[in-house]
């Protein structure tokens, strides 16, 4: 259900893998203890309310890590 707005299949992804929103975050450090940040929670709210997909998440994260890297 990757490309469907909303629905607790997409919450349960984004619960299972917070690295969809927080591997943009300077302070993600994969495989230490999960926090939700204030971040993390208003994108969750907009997948949860149908407004987001899981997909749109990961289409922005990668442009946000490609203007990232060309920024260095």
């Amino acid at each position: 259900m990757r490309g469907e707005k909303g629905g607790s299949a997409s919450v349960h992804l984004l619960a299972e893998n917070p690295e969809i929103i927080c591997r943009v975050c300077q302070f993600y450090k994969p495989g230490k203890e999960v926090l939700e940040c204030g971040a993390f929670k208003i994108l969750k709210f907009f997948v949860e309310s149908g407004r987001l997909s899981v997909e749109e998440i990961e289409e922005a994260a990668k442009v946000v890590e490609k203007t990232s890297s060309e920024e260095v």
